[in-house]
């Protein structure tokens, strides 16, 4: 009998997707410990499942996302607006 129909909960697929969920609909925990690392102004902590998220000190922002992705982002999205300006 090759699979009888029924996705197995503890599967990968299934705990990558519990997970992905997780992370986009909570924001990261407050800091409780000293950083793993600082960048600039950002700090990387884990939170109890052993994620990394970050922590800005100077606008108290939490994110999952890398900083430096985050900026790229929005640096693309001024680039956008100058060109839909001209």
């Amino acid at each position: 009998t090759f699979g009888s129909g029924q996705g197995r909960p503890d599967s990968p697929v299934y705990t990558n997707l519990q997970e992905l969920k997780i992370s986009q609909s909570s924001t990261p925990p407050l800091p409780s410990s000293s950083p793993l690392h600082i960048n600039g102004e950002w700090e990387t902590h884990k939170d109890h499942n052993g994620r990394h998220f970050y922590y800005n000190r100077n606008t108290q922002e939490r994110t999952w996302k890398p900083p430096r992705a985050r900026d790229s982002l929005t640096r693309k999205e001024e680039k956008q607006d100058m060109t839909d300006t001209e």
